[in-house]
């Protein structure tokens, strides 16, 4: 009952659409024509597609069923039956039945910020900020003096630096990322090639540097990590042959998984030795 009812709606929508359009104007649809194309370009101007199908878009640039363009308005006026057509024999999309509709999200979410000012610590290059528990880290990539900075959490009270920049042994040349695990800090010194283990003073305010982990020549330009347990790592592998590679406490890399694949195994093998030679050469 209700397809039929749509049926005659159409019907009738277009019998009046078709008698609407039929009255002649006064001047001739010729003359409508040359003064409508005297003020354009010398194109017809493509106003509208329609449906999908094989026809190129001129304006979409995709594959429609219909594309429409002109001057006149009788000419619109012509086009409705079938635009009223198309959309009467539109079938309607089928969807499961856990498939459910609504025009408002079931459960909302706000998020929040809080504008902090920090005029204990002068910041060059505010990196990546990592949380745990009452503490909380910023890195600062280009710091003058230190890498790193230690606050008290929420309320960032400054408790002290850690990651002194420089060359000897107990400072850093670099920082690439900071992990927290079991209560201790690890981070990434990729220029020197170590993982350093910082554990918290008796004050709970300082980190000291308690573990280096010197990883071996095999792993190439290391710029990430993860802890994986108490024992391993898990470094991003960029000799192009797997995607990840297992490293442990000692820095030994003990496998690799997600291998990449390549119709060319041949020059993603020599690629690693190849690397190491042209860095031993310029060493």
């Amino acid at each position: 009952m209700k397809k039929l009812v749509v049926f005659l709606f159409c019907i009738v929508a277009i019998l009046l659409v078709q008698h609407l359009g039929s009255d002649k104007n006064v001047q001739s649809a010729l003359l409508l024509y040359n003064i409508e194309a005297l003020a354009d370009d010398e194109h017809v101007a493509i106003t509208q597609c329609f449906g999908k199908g094989s026809v190129d878009c001129p304006k979409s640039h995709r594959k429609v069923e219909y594309v429409f363009g002109g001057y006149s308005l009788e000419g619109y006026i012509r086009l409705l039956p079938l635009l009223l057509l198309i959309s009467c024999g539109t079938k309607q999309v089928e969807y499961p039945d856990n498939v459910f509709f609504y025009s408002q999200f079931p459960q909302e979410k706000e998020l929040k910020g809080e504008i902090i000012e920090l005029d204990s610590i002068f910041f060059r290059y505010p990196f990546r900020v990592r949380v745990e528990g009452d503490k909380v880290i910023v890195m600062d990539l280009h710091g003058i003096d230190y890498y790193a900075h230690l606050f008290q959490y929420p309320s960032f009270r400054y408790l002290s630096s850690f990651g002194r920049r420089g060359d000897s042994p107990v400072e850093m040349l670099s920082i690439e990322n900071i992990r927290f695990y079991n209560h201790n800090i690890w981070t990434l010194d990729a220029n020197k090639r170590e993982l350093i283990r910082l554990g918290f003073s008796s004050s709970d305010d300082l980190l000291l540097r308690d573990e280096v982990v010197t990883l071996g020549e095999d792993i190439l330009r290391p710029l990430d990590f993860a802890i994986y347990n108490d024992t391993s790592f898990i470094i991003p592998d960029y000799s192009g042959d797997s995607r990840l590679c297992w490293v442990n406490r000692n820095g030994i890399s003990m496998s690799k998984i997600g291998t990449i694949p390549s119709v060319k195994k041949e020059s993603i093998t020599k690629c690693p030795s190849s690397f190491s030679a042209s860095m031993a050469k310029l060493s």
